[in-house]
């Protein structure tokens, strides 16, 4: 009896009807991994060039508490904060400007990873005044938003999705309620894992509006820079 040494026409198609099946059943799985790979890969490397800006900032200026903060949200004081304490110390492929309803003046960098970071003011006023609080108010806080997609609106947007495509981080200037002078992740809620995933409008977990998912980025930092198998991606 010879031996065969070639493979059937039949054989040939039933093995790669095999292969096609196996690849259509693991393909949509390794994609999924991969963008997560790149989602925080991206968030990690955008939060380490930050935090070495706010660094060598401390370096030239001192405490940040003593920075210059000025008074008000105005464009004015927005630029001359972000161009004095941020944007030096950031490569960058395009800094300018965007509005939030016209009126919320946002500062936009992009930073040579792709990553587009809105980056806004916040702090205290007399909400009765209007425009006019607004105007003097006490500066605290700068939100930096990030951005996989150029997004370029505002905080709460509805564009915003905070599981896969964006992230909030928060300077603190060091006040009596703000005494982390130091960039860190939004949290509100708590500060056990438990707490970040499940104890606010902002949680992240499958419950809440992507675009209210702003506790994801802060999750994600807390688990080592790994998104679990609990994430709401």
């Amino acid at each position: 009896m010879k031996k065969r040494n070639a493979f059937t026409l039949a054989e040939v198609l039933i093995t790669l009807g095999i292969i096609g099946i196996v690849a259509t059943m693991t393909m949509p799985t390794l994609i999924e991994k991969h963008k997560k790979k790149v989602f925080v890969t991206k968030m990690k490397y955008t939060y380490s060039v930050l935090n070495n800006a706010f660094l060598m900032a401390q370096q030239e200026y001192g405490d940040p508490k003593d920075w210059d903060w000025g008074k008000g949200l105005t464009k004015e004081n927005t630029l001359r904060i972000i161009q004095t304490y941020i944007s030096p110390y950031l490569a960058k492929s395009y800094e300018g400007w965007s509005t939030y309803n016209g009126s919320v003046p946002i500062y936009i960098i992009r930073l040579k990873n792709g990553i587009a970071l809105s980056l806004l003011l916040d702090g205290s006023w007399d909400t009765s005044k209007g425009e006019e609080g607004e105007k003097e108010a006490s500066i605290s806080t700068i939100y930096i938003i990030g951005s996989m997609k150029n997004k370029q609106s505002n905080l709460q947007s509805v564009d915003r999705d905070y599981s896969r495509d964006d992230f909030v981080m928060v300077f603190n200037r060091g006040t009596v309620y703000y005494k982390n002078d130091r960039l860190t992740f939004f949290n509100h809620g708590g500060h056990t894992r438990e707490e970040i995933r499940d104890n606010s409008k902002y949680a992240c977990n499958n419950s809440i509006a992507k675009n209210m998912r702003l506790n994801c980025g802060m999750l994600i930092f807390n688990d080592g820079w790994e998104i679990k198998d609990d994430y709401p991606w």
